[in-house]
């Protein structure tokens, strides 16, 4: 049998015109990442356990409405055919879909795979080999493998419990049905089989090609499908040891391998409908339709491998081949009878319940290790038989089910999974979307879609997605103040009724920044989360909420404020939200609220109210709160002076009144915040009830009396945090703090934030209260102006593990004062802290007392009142232990016995301007000092011991001290780190170092340097050799970064002068426009390389031949063009490459062999200017197909030429006109064809137009004779323009010119006159025209006055434009009177056209040169009379 009638005989029936080609990147994919072993017949475990894959194609797209899904299934299943000539030639889109040429894209989906053990019997096979050649069975079971398609997605709902009981109900049931199939059609099989024994094989392909075109009603389709199956099996086993009637016809080694591969190709299609058949569909039809695209996909698998056993010599090579497919088709009909039970099923069942819990999954065939004497009995056979490259294929389709989640890489969003798969989260964050972007997979339970574009929503926005658990859908529509400027939106995203109302498993929604007016209707009752902040929602009623009862979570806060301004009073409903049961969350922060809502729930615990007009709090607002917990009511009546907002007080600067008992029922608060509401007094009766207070927020109030004289502290036994900052009095500014004693009774107190009481100095009675406070571990007094102060005062504050005083005015004092930072009366090695452990407790965060709101979140965070963490001090510092900030002070000067803090384990001195010469005594007390914060000051390495006394420095910062690195002339002693013996990291960044007097630097410990944004460029300048070894001597060096240091070039001898141990070096941000790759090779520890921000164009040869070691190449915007063709070869150990921002357009094959690539992390390639072209044909189709992670692939990864494909995605370009290379080929020697012709012909016509004219009207004279040519004759020789209103003028004209030219003279010339040939009446811009027209020239009678006029203008513009219309120049220019040359139109005449210029002579001598000058220029034609050197031109 030919190889066209077997192709023929086994593509789909009536679905595509065309037939399955084999797909070359199916046996790439083969070679290369398949798990299967032929060797040995089994399926290799993949190197993770779960694996998250981009599919190259699209997915199966799913029917978006009944109609169309029946519409779909009358398509595939009136396609009948017997043959490819009856095929339909215009098929539809929606029939090509399940198309033997669209469907193999989908088994290149990846999907997240974690394999199960599994055990199954070859039953089907087993029958079809004699008991001597029979290979041993494995342990399968048919119920296996499809069984657990409905049963292994796991999900986070209440349904779990009951999913497990499922399981073996499900397989129990799909075992005794296997069985009951197999006996009760097990006689009628072997009466089938005696009649198709005699068959040849285009009579059994056509047997199976008639199943195709069957159509299966919903109550008998699985039925009749299993039994159509169990047929299709009886004709596939007399496939084996079956010799076709008539004349077998050679099948040669191509065809045996385009069988290999179709069957193949088949195996792919049919694993991605069984997986098709465990997804949860919303209509009978919708299953219906995956039932006949799985059968027919199982017809065109048995097909190839009755085509493929034809072609095969070896009967033992024919039943391998049969047994597999045959295992395929039983497991089928296994699948059919688990999805009937499903279908059938009521909504309560435990099938059904199983299909919704659980997703689609991919079945895989996980195959024992036979034994050895079975393999080796195989390996001839597959030494000559292509069939072994679809074996592996079959094996993918047959056992072991895994969780999965497929999705397409065109896809523009981050896929990812958390939780062990039980989450995946779908990221679309600021993707410019216009609408929700198709492909997202079905399992996905959180979706983002953060800063887009997206306008609407309805029911179908969500279709199919029904585990979402959260959906992020915030900043859409941001309010016109708050959004970009060069993005404003003026319209609102439109939420339909009912458009979250399918999403049963809806668990948060957040529609923040999207203008819209109402709380959208529909929303699932069993909502926890509702954020609905920064839109234009002002009047909440009872209705609106009626729908999520059950909700816990509700903000809807910032939806009235100067920033989103509404112009009205917000209105809540009375009761409004006493139905929400389970309400513990309510924030109705910034809302222009002048009330605090009643009957809230009493199952409340946080309570948002700040930032609204809230004047008065009442005895009653908070009485049924009885299990709040965190209240806030700040910026209410707020403190304005100093604001950086908008800001309005209460009358008469009045504070909020705060009845006594009206936190009394609060008996669980732990929070309270009362910042900013101008309060002056805090009685104590607030707290008499609230006795689990841990926090307590009193800033920018204006309680600097209070302080001092309140008692309140009394009854904050169990308070934790207290912030009493920026209380402080206007207009003064007293000589020191005064504390009430009562703040000795916070004895649990921690962290106590006194910032911005203003103040001089800081004295022993200060904080004399605060001496017994034995948890006090963080006191923060920064920004208090204070002037003076004695760090022996704290001595007595055992527990301190911060001290802040950052901010202040404290200076150092000099020799013999003791008033600022030393007290003379001590012993010289006093501490203010005690030997306590080190600081390890929780992180204490930074606040900004002067933001509007201190907790709000950008749009791409979504976290809710606790705002972005930023460490009170430096973290990388507070770890080491014990802490000193006193940056940004007015420390100009160090002395020993200012730092005598032996337990201070991190000091940060930046920003005070210190411009000593360090000599190694000024830290002699800081013997534990592990880091040092010196930047921002201004260093002067005069000596070479400076810092020598740390002899504990880890860590040390003196970036930022470029003054006198930029002096010239001056000492800098470098070398101060080789007395250092414990340092790791120094940061020397932003010093502009130009210069040194050490050439090198020497440190045995040093790990890290930081060298960025210094001079590198002059101490490496050309043919200077004195710095080439600056970093040879830090012996331990493992981390250099010398970015940002303007080089343009790096000396070779450099490289060998590299710390051995270099294993990251970092050159971003320089000049550098090529680079010595080959020296690399002498960085042998070199794993991180960084040249981003350079000028480079060209890459290494072989990166491998560089440095082998290497794991990490960055290459980021700069001006490559293209890579090497051995770019990557040998590069087995790279893990991560960056070639982003760069100028790329075309990568070959061998620039990225997979070897290599399929073993990195990441490969960046976004924003290069790629051509998309045929040439890029591999390039996108490896695009498609490669599971390495490629950030940003579907968004950012474009083309820029052609012009057609510009701005679009690489992996989205059509290839299909790529395919038709024959047509190409004529179609370019066409086109090149007319170019040329129209190109030849065009420079012939320039260069010899009028040679061949010439030549063509000579042989025409010469043939027909000579004959009188008649030119356009003009009724006039001359119209003469000029001044009738100027007299002299006119009298001119009349007596010199009429009578020269019209009645003297051997040729008597013809003048147009105005005042005599002009016919009264006529308009004056047509007697204007025709006399221009029909005149030879046109005489311009110049004066200094008529130059000017209107007239004239007219004229000489209609006259100019015959020269533009009919390239004849009719201007000539007569100047009576000298005329100012200023005009570049007529210098310009002049220059081209002189004789058209005359000027009337003085001199009545030359007056007859004037008249035959005149009489010359009329005679001939204008263009003639052009200066030579413009005539070629003209």
């Amino acid at each position: 049998m030919s190889l066209p009638s077997l192709r023929s005989s086994t593509e789909p029936s009536g679905l595509t015109q065309e037939s399955p080609e084999p797909d070359p990147h199916a046996m790439a994919f083969l070679s290369s990442r398949s798990s299967c072993e032929p060797s040995l017949g089994s399926l290799r475990k993949p190197r993770r356990a779960r694996m998250l894959r981009r599919s190259w194609s699209t997915l199966m797209p799913a029917s978006r409405s009944l109609e169309a899904l029946i519409e779909k299934t009358k398509a595939t299943l009136t396609g009948k055919s017997g043959g490819p000539n009856l095929q339909s030639h215009n098929a539809p889109e929606e029939q090509r879909i399940f198309s033997a040429k669209t469907l193999p894209k989908s088994w290149s989906q990846g999907s997240v795979v974690s394999f199960s053990s599994g055990r199954g019997l070859l039953r089907g096979a087993s029958g079809l080999l004699t008991e001597s050649t029979a290979p041993r069975p494995t342990a399968w079971k048919c119920h296996r493998p499809f069984s657990h398609c409905f049963l292994r997605r796991k999900t986070t709902t209440d349904g779990d419990d009951e999913g497990r009981g499922v399981r073996s109900h499900a397989l129990f049931s799909a075992s005794s049905g296997c069985g009951e199939e197999n006996a009760k059609r097990k006689a009628e099989q072997n009466n089938m089989a005696a009649a198709i024994n005699d068959m040849s094989l285009e009579a059994r392909l056509a047997r199976v090609n008639s199943m195709k075109g069957k159509t299966y009603s919903l109550h008998t389709g699985f039925a009749l499908a299993r039994k159509d199956a169990l047929e299709m099996i009886s004709v596939l086993r007399c496939s084996v040891g079956h010799l076709s009637k008539g004349v077998r016809s050679e099948v040669g080694e191509a065809d045996m391998e385009t069988f290999s591969q179709l069957l193949f190709m088949q195996a792919k299609v049919l694993n991605s409908a069984c997986s098709q058949m465990a997804v949860e569909y919303s209509s009978p039809e919708e299953v219906l339709l995956t039932l006949t695209h799985s059968f027919h996909t199982l017809c065109c698998l048995t097909q190839a491998c009755m085509s493929l056993v034809e072609g095969l010599s070896s009967g033992r090579a024919q039943r391998e081949v049969v047994a597999k497919v045959d295992e395929v088709v039983m497991n089928y009909v296994c699948l059919l009878k688990v999805a009937e039970a499903a279908l059938g099923a009521s909504p309560s069942d435990q099938s059904v319940n199983a299909l919704t819990h659980h997703s689609a999954t991919i079945i895989r065939l996980d195959t024992r290790n036979p034994s050895r004497n079975s393999s080796q009995s195989l390996k001839s056979t597959m030494s000559y038989h292509p069939m072994w490259v679809a074996l592996p294929a079959l094996w993918y389709c047959l056992s072991v089910s895994t969780a999965t989640v497929s999705y397409p890489k065109t896809l523009p969003c981050d896929v990812s999974e958390a939780n062990n798969g039980s989450a995946v989260k779908v990221d679309c964050t600021e993707r410019s979307l216009k609408d929700i972007p198709h492909g997202i997979p079905r399992g996905t339970t959180n979706l983002t879609l953060t800063i887009n574009h997206i306008p609407k929503l309805n029911s179908s926005s969500f279709h199919g997605l029904k585990n979402l658990t959260e959906i992020d859908m915030r900043c859409n529509c941001v309010p016109v103040k708050i959004g970009p400027k060069d993005r404003v939106c003026t319209e609102s995203v439109t939420v339909e009724e009912n458009t979250f109302t399918n999403l049963r498993r809806l668990r948060a929604l957040y529609l923040d920044g999207n203008q819209l007016s109402s709380i959208p209707k529909g929303l699932p009752s069993n909502l926890i989360l509702l954020s609905l902040e920064v839109n234009h929602i002002y009047d909440i009623y009872k209705v609106n909420l009626s729908e999520i009862r059950n909700v816990e979570i509700l903000y809807l806060g910032q939806n009235c404020y100067y920033r989103n301004p509404c112009n009205v009073s917000y209105n809540i409903e009375n009761a409004a939200f006493l139905q929400l049961n389970n309400l513990s969350l309510l924030s109705l922060k910034s809302n222009n609220l002048s009330f605090i809502p009643h009957q809230l729930p009493t199952s409340l615990k946080e309570l948002y109210l700040y930032n609204n007009n809230i004047q008065q709090v009442t005895d009653e607002d908070f009485k049924n709160l009885t299990n709040l917990e965190i209240l806030d009511i700040s910026g209410n009546c707020p403190r304005c002076y100093n604001a950086p907002f908008p800001c309005s007080p209460c009358p008469n600067n009045s504070p909020l009144k705060i009845s006594k008992t009206a936190f009394k029922m609060l008996s669980k608060l732990k929070t309270l915040r009362l910042h900013s509401n101008s309060l002056t007094h805090v009685p104590f009766e607030w707290f008499i009830n609230t006795t689990e207070l841990r926090v307590l927020d009193l800033s920018s109030n204006f309680l600097a009396t209070e302080i001092g004289v309140g008692t309140f502290p009394r009854f904050l036994g169990k308070l934790e945090e207290l912030d009493l900052s920026f209380n402080y009095e206007l207009q003064r500014y007293p000589q020191t703090l005064r504390l009430n004693c009562s703040f000795s009774s916070l004895k649990a107190l921690q962290i106590f934030r006194l910032k911005g009481l203003v103040f001089q100095q800081l004295k022993p009675e200060s904080i004399a209260p605060l001496t017994s406070l034995k948890k006090l571990e963080v006191l923060d007094l920064g920004t208090n102006f204070i002037k003076m102060t004695n760090l022996s005062i704290l001595m007595e504050l055992k527990s301190f593990k911060i001290i802040s005083l950052s901010d202040n005015k404290i200076s150092s004092p000099s020799d013999g004062q003791n008033t600022v930072g030393f007290s003379g009366g001590e012993f010289s090695d006093w501490s203010p802290m005690s030997a306590a452990a080190q600081y390890r407790s929780k992180e204490v965060r930074e606040i900004h007392y002067f933001r509007y709101d201190e907790y709000a979140r950008s749009c791409k965070y979504k976290d809710k009142e606790l705002g972005v963490v930023t460490s009170f001090v430096n973290r990388k510092c507070s770890k080491f232990g014990k802490t000193l900030d006193v940056s940004r002070n007015n420390i100009f000067f160090l002395h020993s016995r200012f730092l005598n803090l032996k337990e201070l384990r991190c000091l940060n001195l930046s920003g005070n301007a210190m411009s000593q010469s360090l000599n190694g005594s000024e830290f002699t007390h800081l013997t534990n000092l592990k880091y040092l914060d010196f930047s921002s000051n201004r260093l002067d390495l005069l000596y070479s011991t400076a810092f020598q006394e740390l002899q504990s420095l880890v860590i040390l910062d003196i970036s930022n001290n470029n003054h006198y690195f930029e002096s010239e002339g001056l000492t800098h002693m470098l070398n101060f780190t080789k007395h250092l013996k414990n340092l790791k990291v120094l940061r020397m960044n932003h010093n502009k170092i130009s210069t040194s007097t050490n050439t090198e630097l020497e440190s045995e410990s040093l790990e890290r340097l930081e060298f960025i944004d210094n001079r590198l460029d002059m101490l490496w300048r050309d043919g200077d050799t004195r710095y080439i070894n600056y970093f040879k001597k830090l012996t331990n060096l493992a981390v250099l970064d010398i970015s940002r240091n303007n080089l343009n070039f790096i000396p070779v001898d450099v490289f060998s002068s590299l710390p051995e141990k270099l294993s990251e070096l970092y050159i971003r941000n320089n000049k550098l426009k090529s680079f010595s790759w080959g020296k690399l090779q002498l960085v042998r520890s070199l794993k991180v390389l960084d040249l981003s921000g350079n000028s480079l164009s060209t890459v290494p040869r072989i990166l491998a031949n560089c440095s082998k070691m290497l794991k990490k190449l960055i290459l980021h915007n700069n001006q490559i063009l293209k890579l090497t063709p051995d770019f990557l070869k040998g590069a087995n150990n790279l893990k991560y490459l960056d070639l982003s921002f760069n100028s790329i357009q075309h990568i070959e094959k061998t620039s990225l062999p997979d070897d290599v690539v399929n073993n990195m992390d990441m490969l960046l390639l976004h924003n290069n200017k790629f051509l998309c072209t045929c040439n890029a044909t591999w390039f996108i189709t490896w695009l498609n197909k490669t599971n390495v992670t490629i950030p940003k692939l579907a968004t950012d990864v474009t083309c820029a030429a052609p012009g057609a494909q510009r701005g679009h995605c690489v992996i989205s370009v059509d290839l299909q006109a790529c395919q038709h290379s024959y047509l190409s080929i004529i179609l370019y020697i066409l086109t090149t064809s007319l170019v040329l012709s129209f190109l030849t012909l065009s420079i012939s016509s320039h260069l010899f137009l009028w040679d061949v004219w010439y030549i063509y009207y000579f042989c025409r004279a010469k043939l027909k004779g000579y004959s009188r040519l008649y030119s356009h004759s003009s009724d006039y020789d001359a119209f003469v323009i000029y001044d009738k209103d100027d007299p002299a003028v006119s009298e001119w004209v009349i007596r010199e010119m009429c009578v020269h030219l019209e009645q003297r003279g051997d040729r008597r010339l013809t003048l147009c006159l105005e005042e005599r040939d002009w016919l009264p009446g006529c308009p004056l811009i047509d007697s204007l025209c025709q006399s221009i027209h029909r005149s030879k020239r046109t005489l311009f009678i110049l004066t200094n006055k008529y130059i000017k006029s209107g007239n004239f203008k007219t004229a000489f513009y209609i006259a100019h434009q015959r020269l533009m219309d009919e390239k004849n120049d009719v201007i000539v220019l007569i100047l009576l009177e000298k005329v100012p040359c200023n005009s570049k139109y007529l210098r310009l005449r002049k220059r081209l056209y002189k004789r058209s210029v005359l000027e009337w002579p003085a001199n009545p001598q030359a007056q007859p040169y004037f008249w035959f000058s005149l009489r010359s220029v009329l005679a001939t034609e204008g263009h003639k009379q052009y200066n030579n050197l413009f005539k070629e031109t003209l």
